[in-house]
């Protein structure tokens, strides 16, 4: 019998960042980064399972430290070219030998200022028989600049 997880969310946060050096465990106002993070999607009670996707020891560390689960990536999952979906997949189908779930989350390491009402909003879009759900915000000018 499979266990029943109600809701998982997936944190990708490999090591290899191109253009910010470590951005996922960058120092902001004294913490990693990623650990605002995680702690901002455990103040929402929304999910029962929290899977930080790594191939960092150091992220690892962070992310155990705070009761997060790790799910160690693949080599071939942790280059600049790999989208998100393809790593929540590998996530989510290691996982799913022995468990059931109902919705599957990713938030960024790096989204770090959604707030508890963001995340139960989009809880209640998908309850609307939606797939998918994902989380925009308007320019007050272009993005180019």
């Amino acid at each position: 019998m499979k266990k029943k997880i109600k809701n998982l969310c997936i944190i990708p946060a490999r090591i290899g960042s191109k253009r910010i050096k470590n951005k996922n465990i960058k120092s902001f106002f004294g913490k990693p980064i990623i650990e605002i993070a995680i702690k901002n999607i455990k103040q929402t009670g929304l999910f029962q399972d929290i899977y930080v996707s790594t191939d960092s020891t150091k992220i690892s560390k962070i992310a155990k430290k705070l009761g997060t689960k790790i799910h160690i990536r693949k080599r071939n999952l942790c280059k600049d070219n790999v989208g998100t979906l393809k790593v929540v997949n590998s996530v989510v189908k290691d996982l799913e030998k022995g468990l059931n779930f109902e919705k599957v989350c990713c938030i960024y390491p790096t989204s770090i200022f959604f707030t508890k009402k963001d995340l139960r909003d989009g809880f209640t879009k998908l309850k609307k028989n939606l797939d998918y759900v994902v989380s925009a915000a308007k320019f007050d000018h272009p993005i180019e600049r």
